[in-house]
Formats: C-alpha cells, structure tokens, sequence
C-alpha cells in the first residue's frame, strides 16, 4: 500500500500543480483557462516530483525557516534541471522566465522559487500529514485499485503526449 499512497501523493501535488499553472497562470497572464500542462491530463508531473522530492529531502528537518531555504533550493535546481533535460530532448523552451526579476538563465526566477519555497513549507508541515491520515484511513484495497486505476491513466497519457510528439517531430522533418 505505501507505493499505493506514494503515486497519489504525487498525483495529487501534480493536480494541484496543474490548478496552479492552469488556473492561477492562465486567469493572470492570459485572461482565460488554457491548459498549460506538459500531458494532456489535469496534472503537471513536474510540481509532483518537486514536491515528493522536497518532503523526503525535508522529512526530518523541523525548522520552518530552514524548510523554507531548502525547499527553495530543491525546488529550484530541479526546475532549472527539467528545463535543461526539456530543451536538449525537445528542441524548444517550455518555460522562459527571462522577462522575471532575478532569474537564472530564464530557467527559475526569485518570485516562483519564494512561491515554491512557501507552498512545500505548508504542504509539509499541514498539508502533507492531513493526507497521510486521510488514506491511512481508507481500505488498502481501495487504495490500491484506486492507484492503480490512476496509473494507468497517467501511463496512457504519457504514452499518447510522446506519440504525438515524436509524429510531430516526423511531420516537421517531411515538410
């Protein structure tokens, strides 16, 4: 069952992710609900791994301030890594933050690590520990099936938003 609740942990922290970037983003930046995540499904893996990495990292560290500091420096050289792995397999730039105050390279800017750095702070200390209670409560069976359910929706997606690319990337070179 703790893999079971490990994947929707993470997929959890991924659709709350994706509610970032897709409401928060879109409503702010483009005034309407565009889906900016990388897949097409209500998830953004990128915010999941992030926040997955950052509470094991952090797991035993009480300190608000030093979960804080360190959150943000997880956060931030995991971002600046999935740009750099993004741009070399993918030949274009999903995100460019070189128009932001204090940025590295267009690749994480100040004021989205000070978000990340407070949004891990309170999933870590409030967020997180009412989840675990929540499905330890539930029937391991339930959680299983409910994980695996999930899985392979979340496969299915990756499998098609890959396809799709690599047709996209045959059709661009026949042209």
């Amino acid at each position: 069952m703790l893999i079971s609740e490990l994947f929707l942990w993470f997929l959890f922290y991924s659709f709350l992710g994706w509610l970032y970037e897709s409401v928060v983003c879109s409503l702010c930046e483009k005034r309407r609900l565009i889906n900016r995540g990388f897949l097409f499904g209500p998830y953004c893996p990128i915010y999941g791994i992030t926040i997955m990495l950052a509470l094991w990292l952090l797991w035993n560290i009480t300190n608000l301030a030093a979960v804080f500091v360190l959150a943000i420096v997880i956060s931030g050289a995991f971002e600046y890594f999935c740009s750099f792995l993004m741009e070399k397999v993918y030949k274009r730039r999903w995100w460019d933050y070189t128009n932001k105050a204090f940025n590295l390279n267009g690749r994480v800017y100040l004021e989205g690590l000070l978000i990340f750095g407070t949004a891990i702070s309170i999933f870590k200390f409030i967020v997180q520990p009412a989840l675990m209670r929540f499905t330890g409560a539930l029937d391991n069976d339930m959680v299983d099936m409910l994980a695996l359910l999930l899985a392979v929706v979340f496969a299915s997606d990756i499998i098609v938003t890959v396809w799709k690319m690599q047709r996209g990337k045959r059709l661009q070179r026949q042209r």
